[in-house]
């Protein structure tokens, strides 16, 4: 027992439209108060876990940690162990950047948030969030892109939640004061930007939005 080191548990619906549990999984590397299973994303044969205070530097910067793996056949899938579990690291380190609390996969690509990263790439910005797109590439996820919010100042929690589908993803940013025109501040508001993916494998924000009330 290690306290506050977290699991995942996998269920499988039958024939008869019920549940059942097939796998409980804990990484290797579990240690003490990591919160493994705080977020997770299953698409297909795909799936992440986050490990929210998971703690990779030895120095307590609790960065987060995420943890995932995919199969290529329902039978290898349904034989998932622990060893299975692959980590993913996130380029930029930061102290309790959240890596992970966001988590969405769709085919090929991945999004993980961190969503108390620096919000631009000066290395001085806010704690405003970032995020990730990673690629399923030769049997693992390949970091690609390191996405920013277009308003760093006035986002918050960009990369709090996410959903992706086909090329599109939609990355929520729960904190933000500025509407979609980045103007009109109302505090903790919130927003969201949606990106898509382009011919060259990058992805582009097309459009920020937010709640007409």
């Amino acid at each position: 027992s290690l306290a506050g080191a977290g699991a995942a548990y996998l269920f499988k619906r039958d024939a008869n439209q019920s549940w059942s549990q097939i796998a409980k999984l804990v990484p290797q590397d579990r240690a003490i108060g990591d919160a493994f299973g705080a977020s997770v994303a299953l698409d297909g044969l795909a799936f992440l876990i986050c490990a929210l205070e998971k703690d990779e530097s030895n120095i307590n910067l609790r960065t987060g940690l995420v943890y995932g793996t995919r199969f290529e056949t329902t039978a290898a899938f349904e034989q998932v162990a622990n060893t299975d579990l692959q980590r993913i690291f996130a380029s930029r380190v930061g102290v309790r950047d959240l890596f992970g609390n966001g988590l969405a996969i769709s085919g090929d690509w991945a999004f993980l948030g961190a969503a108390a990263g620096e919000s631009d790439d000066s290395g001085f910005g806010r704690a405003n969030g970032h995020g990730y797109f990673y690629k399923w590439e030769n049997g693992s996820w390949v970091e690609k892109q390191v996405v920013y919010p277009s308003d760093p100042d006035n986002s918050g929690s960009f990369g709090f939640a996410v959903d992706m589908d086909g090329g599109v993803a939609v990355v929520g940013a729960a904190s933000a004061t500025s509407d979609a025109m980045n103007a009109n501040p109302v505090a903790a508001a919130g927003a969201a930007h949606i990106y898509e993916l382009q011919p060259d494998d990058s992805w582009k924000e097309e459009e920020k939005i937010s709640g007409s009330e």
